[in-house]
C-alpha cells in the first residue's frame, strides 16, 4: 500500500509540473504568442485601478478558455536602464531615463527606447520583452524576481 500511495504522490506531482509548464508555455514565457495590440505609452496616473507612473506594456491577451481580455503592466517595475542598456531588474524604475520608447512586435516583442548614460549621452537600447512577460490566463505578468 504505501508503495502504491507513493507512486500516486509522484504521479501527481509530475501531472502537476507538466500542466504548470503547459500553462506557461501556452500563455506566457513569450507572451506575443497568445496577445495582439500589444502597445507602450507613457501613463502618470491610474490605470485600471493602480497608480503608475511608467511605461505601460497593454495588449489583448487570450485566456485559458480563449476569451479575449485586456491587460496592462507597468514595465518600469521590472525593467532598469544601466548606462545605456536595457536591463530586467526586479522594480527597475527605468522610465525616467528613457525617451521615445516603442515596441516591434513580430515572432518576438522588442522594446527600443533611447536610454540616457550617465556621460549624457543617449543611445537607443533594445529588449526583448518575451524573455521575462508571461500572459497568464490573460494577464500580463513579470517574471523577473519569480
Amino acid at each position: 500500500m504505501f508503495k502504491f500511495t507513493k507512486y500516486i504522490f509522484i504521479l501527481s506531482l509530475v501531472v502537476t509540473l507538466i500542466l504548470f509548464k503547459q500553462n506557461a508555455a501556452l500563455a506566457g514565457g513569450g507572451f506575443t504568442a497568445s496577445c495582439l495590440n500589444i502597445t507602450v505609452s507613457l501613463v502618470i496616473g491610474n490605470l485600471q485601478g493602480e497608480r503608475h507612473g511608467g511605461l505601460i506594456l497593454q495588449a489583448y491577451c487570450y485566456s485559458r478558455t480563449g476569451q479575449l481580455k485586456i491587460s496592462a503592466i507597468d514595465l518600469g517595475k521590472s525593467i532598469a536602464n544601466n548606462d545605456g542598456a536595457l536591463v530586467w531588474y526586479n522594480g527597475g524604475n527605468f522610465a525616467s531615463s528613457v525617451t521615445n520608447c516603442a515596441v516591434n512586435v513580430s515572432t518576438f516583442t522588442i522594446l527600443s527606447c533611447g536610454a540616457v548614460r550617465r556621460d549624457g549621452s543617449i543611445v537607443i537600447a533594445s529588449i526583448n520583452l518575451d524573455e521575462e512577460i508571461a500572459n497568464l490566463d490573460g494577464n500580463l505578468t513579470a517574471l523577473v524576481g519569480f
